[in-house]
């Protein structure tokens, strides 16, 4: 059950940030390669609000989360605004997740920084197993936000319109859905999501300019297993991924745990070309 908890943490981080590239991808019909980067920047904010500023922990989280809707809302200006010079907002967003890496190196340095647990630091036991409450901490995130935001895109006008963004641009743009608004609001809302959890993350991972290319892969995995358009999908994409890569390691090898976690990938992509838990959608013609 010690295993258990780790890796379901450890998935709950990849969750995470998959439901936040699905909620962009959804939107804008873009996967966002930047968002890791924007995560890193919440947990060096965070951390600095912390451990600089001596803000309240919750304080540091919503300082986190403003500013990386802040960061968010300049990448969706600087990702959507060519739109009339073609379709070049995928290679717009690694440009986005370059300059914000470099940018964070600069401010904070290459150093490793040990980021402060924002719960208590008393290891329990649940279910015989021990954990730590920071990671009972990131699987409850993982799972309010999943169906938060599952819940908002079914029971509310604001969230219908984006789906209907997301089946259709042209023909919601003709029932007079503001399209560019709404894909803007998906960069802001996920940079403020990744914003908000990085205190949590950063305490499971350290905060290190590196941390953006070691989480967006994985993301990025949990994303095609769980399947575009599925946040819940997003969410069992990620603990299954995290469930896999620490089982393997403990039982197999660490130097095989990528190679049987990419491996898992090109198995479901083969068998489930759309993932796992996407949406099938069956048009009558």
């Amino acid at each position: 059950m010690t295993l258990l908890w780790s890796a379901l943490s450890v998935g709950a981080i990849y969750a995470l940030l998959a439901i936040t590239l699905n909620l962009i991808y959804t939107s804008v019909g873009v996967f966002n390669f930047a968002q890791g980067a924007i995560l890193t920047l919440g947990v060096y904010i965070s951390y600095t609000g912390v451990a600089d500023w001596h803000l309240p922990t919750w304080i540091a989280a919503l300082v986190g989360g403003v500013a990386c809707a802040v960061a968010g809302l300049v990448e969706a200006r600087i990702c959507l605004l060519p739109r009339a010079l073609g379709r070049n907002e995928l290679l717009t967003t690694v440009g986005v997740a370059t300059l914000l890496a470099g940018g964070i190196s600069l401010i904070w340095g290459e150093n490793d920084r040990l980021v402060a647990s924002p719960v208590s630091t008393r290891i329990l036991t649940v279910f015989g197993g021990r954990v730590a409450p920071d990671q009972l901490l990131l699987i409850a995130l993982a799972i309010v936000f999943a169906a938060g935001i599952s819940l908002w895109y079914r029971f509310t006008l604001a969230g219908l319109a984006s789906l209907a963004v997301a089946e259709d641009r042209d023909a919601a743009r003709i029932r007079g859905i503001n399209v560019l608004r709404k894909s803007i609001a998906a960069f802001v809302i996920g940079g403020a999501i990744a914003g908000f959890i990085g205190l949590a993350v950063g305490s499971q991972t350290y905060a290190y300019p590196e941390l953006s290319s070691s989480l967006v892969l994985y993301a990025f995995v949990a994303f095609v297993l769980g399947g575009a358009g599925s946040l819940g999908g997003s969410l069992l994409g990620g603990l299954i991924l995290g469930c896999v890569q620490q089982y393997s390691a403990r039982y197999v090898s660490v130097n095989y745990s990528d190679l049987i976690v990419f491996g898992l990938l090109l198995t479901t992509l083969m068998v489930f070309p759309n993932g796992l838990f996407a949406r099938t959608n069956v048009r009558t013609v």
